[in-house]
């Protein structure tokens, strides 16, 4: 198809680039999260290790432990055991010791005053009873990392509810509906009409220029320009639920036709959007890559059918006027100077 070969232009190579972003956003996320994923699976696995290894500060401090570990919290051999090992691993008591027990004390100080605070500080004796670690568990120390303490705290219960429902329901049926409508920020010219509306109306346009060519045939008919029409974003979600077709006003119009008074508000919806969409035609064949395509496009053409940009533009206005002098719909009979419309740059 010759609209095929206009892909080279800039706004598709635009496009393209967009397009590409897009794919690179997706596949960062889907990076982040599969390596976050990996760290979570490895943080479990090695609170496991530290579970199996679990830190035993009776031990550390050369007491036996008792039947049941809460029977020595806080109990005095625990102290006298402490002022005993400080006697011989404090940092100032070291130059008693040997060459190798020096280099190795600070290492065993760490460990005493590990094992005395957990087995004085309540909250860390209840994280080393129920995870073998003083300090607690991994997962739970990276959660508290990543969410803040008052998110816990029951005064701030309401906020937090109110905030979890907009992020995880309301934020997600917003993009899903205007996903379903349209872009979230929908690109429109300043007539209101959607910007995507070109893109979709160019290729039906030449589709009908390519079968015109091949039926040797010049003029564009309504059925065609409608057909162009109805490509647009506007039109479709004017088609949308409605119990009469658009393609049927716009001929019901042209043909002089009286419409029932119960589609009065989608005649109006038709009437309000047709010129602006016509202006984006219009101001869009007199681009100079329109005008370069349609020359392409004629030099494919062995026949003697040609077509210009002068003859799509009276046509297309010719056809415009036909909608909309109907006076039997509610019209005075006016000519619409389509090449008047408002602005859309």
């Amino acid at each position: 198809m010759f609209f095929r070969k206009l892909c080279g232009s800039k706004q598709y190579q635009k496009e393209k680039k967009v397009t590409a972003l897009k794919l690179c956003i997706q596949l960062f996320l889907i990076v982040l999260n599969a390596f976050w994923m990996y760290h979570t699976w490895r943080l479990i696995e090695l609170d496991h290790e530290m579970a199996d290894k679990r830190f035993n500060p009776y031990a550390v401090l050369d007491l036996v432990m008792p039947r049941l570990p809460s029977d020595g919290f806080n109990a005095p051999a625990v102290r006298r055991a402490y002022r005993n090992l400080a006697k011989k691993y404090h940092p100032d008591k070291i130059y008693l010791l040997s060459e190798a027990e020096q280099a190795a004390a600070p290492k065993r100080w760490l460990e005493i005053q590990k094992g005395y605070e957990t087995l004085t500080e309540e909250d860390k004796f209840n994280n080393w009873v129920e995870y073998g670690n003083p300090e607690g568990s991994l997962v739970k120390q990276s959660i508290d990392i990543a969410i803040p303490s008052w998110v816990f705290d029951p005064k701030n219960q309401v906020q937090v509810l109110s905030g979890f429902f907009g992020m995880f329901v309301i934020v997600p049926m917003f993009i899903i509906y205007h996903t379903k409508s349209g872009d979230i920020v929908k690109d429109c010219y300043q007539n209101g009409i959607d910007r995507r509306s070109k893109k979709l109306m160019m290729p039906a346009l030449f589709a009908m220029l390519d079968k015109n060519m091949k039926r040797k045939k010049k003029q564009i008919d309504d059925e065609q320009f409608i057909e162009v029409l109805e490509a647009s974003v506007e039109m479709r979600q004017l088609n949308e639920g409605k119990k009469i077709n658009i393609r049927d006003i716009l001929k019901q119009k042209i043909e002089n036709k009286e419409i029932s008074d119960k589609f009065k508000d989608v005649v109006a919806e038709v009437d309000n959007t047709l010129p602006k969409l016509v202006s984006v035609l219009l101001e869009t064949m007199s681009e100079k890559d329109f005008v370069q395509g349609l020359m392409m496009f004629n030099s494919q053409s062995d026949g003697k059918v040609k077509f210009n940009v002068d003859s799509l533009f009276t046509q297309l206005v010719e056809f415009t006027d036909r909608v909309v002098k109907n006076k039997k719909n509610g019209y005075l009979g006016y000519e619409v100077q389509v090449r008047q419309a408002d602005s859309i740059a």
